[in-house]
């Protein structure tokens, strides 16, 4: 039996649908001092902000600000709004400065970036929940001697650890790595080759399968993307307006296509929700209809 198909072009108006997004500015995390958004946490998003040293009481370090102090931002009434900034106070550190936490999905614990007081280099260590705090930090030996390891990030279902580190087998500056979760803790670490370079790449953020991380291969910091497929491929930067001539750094998604990230486009660096957005034109173009039978296929 034979099909007839029949192929023909017609010049008509058809609909493009093409996709954007929409940046603005969250005023209540955004003003004097500088603020970046970490990840959404339950009905928060945990920043890094610089504060006074008064909520750092319990260390007892007096006339200095401190410039990575984590707290957390209680949604309002939509997650465009935020209220009741707190921060998260981390009892018996003995001065030692926590400058970003990170907690691990379907567990109480959060890892967080320090400074090891043996080599004076950052490591990555985790604190588990005990009582109303947190317990003492126990590295995941990710930092030696020469080397740090910052920034840890988690895919969603806690298995799989990302983080920066400029060990000597990366490819200049900061790379970004990972580590899978096993029965004895944590397997050797992997550099993400295919999105790194000879400038600095990190805060390396897993969604949907792909990673977005921040990078300063364009001069200033810009937030990029790789898609996966077997591997990581093709980081891109995000399109204006997300990243400008200023810096970029750190994204947290709320959602696929909606989220938050930290840019320094008015003088400090604040805090940005984007949202992304599909768009509709039309125009004049040629499309191809497919008839069989002399009917259309759509």
């Amino acid at each position: 039996m034979r099909i007839i198909a029949i192929i023909s072009f017609v010049l008509g108006t058809m609909a493009c649908i093409g996709q954007g997004y929409e940046v603005n500015a969250i005023p209540s995390l955004s003003g004097p001092g500088n603020q970046l958004p970490i990840v959404v946490w339950g009905d928060s998003l945990l920043v890094q902000t610089e504060d006074s040293v008064e909520f750092y009481a319990d260390i007892a370090i007096a006339d200095q600000t401190k410039t990575n102090l984590i707290q957390t931002a209680e949604r309002g009434a939509t997650w465009s709004e935020f209220q009741d900034v707190v921060p998260i106070i981390f009892p018996g550190l003995r001065g030692r400065e926590i400058t970003y936490a990170y907690p691990r999905p379907n567990s109480e614990e959060l890892y967080v970036t320090m400074v090891d007081g043996k080599t004076g280099t950052y490591g990555i260590y985790k604190l588990s929940k005990a009582g109303k705090g947190y317990g003492k930090p126990v590295s995941l030996g990710l930092h030696n001697n020469n080397t740090d390891a910052i920034r840890p990030s988690f895919s969603s279902d806690g298995n799989q650890l990302y983080y920066a580190s400029n060990a000597s087998d990366g490819q200049g500056g900061f790379d970004v790595y990972y580590v899978n979760s096993t029965a004895d803790g944590w397997s050797l670490p992997v550099n993400v080759k295919a999105i790194n370079s000879a400038s600095n790449e990190m805060e390396a953020v897993l969604m949907d399968g792909d990673l977005y991380f921040s990078s300063d291969r364009n001069g200033n910091y810009d937030l990029f993307q790789a898609e996966k497929r077997k591997q990581w491929r093709n980081p891109t930067p995000l399109p204006d307006p997300i990243n400008s001539e200023s810096n970029e750094m750190r994204i947290a998604f709320l959602v696929d296509g909606r989220g938050y990230f930290g840019s320094d486009r008015s003088g400090n660096l604040d805090v940005y929700e984007f949202r992304k957005y599909l768009s509709e034109t039309s125009g004049a173009g040629y499309y191809a209809s497919l008839e069989a039978f002399g009917k259309k296929i759509p």
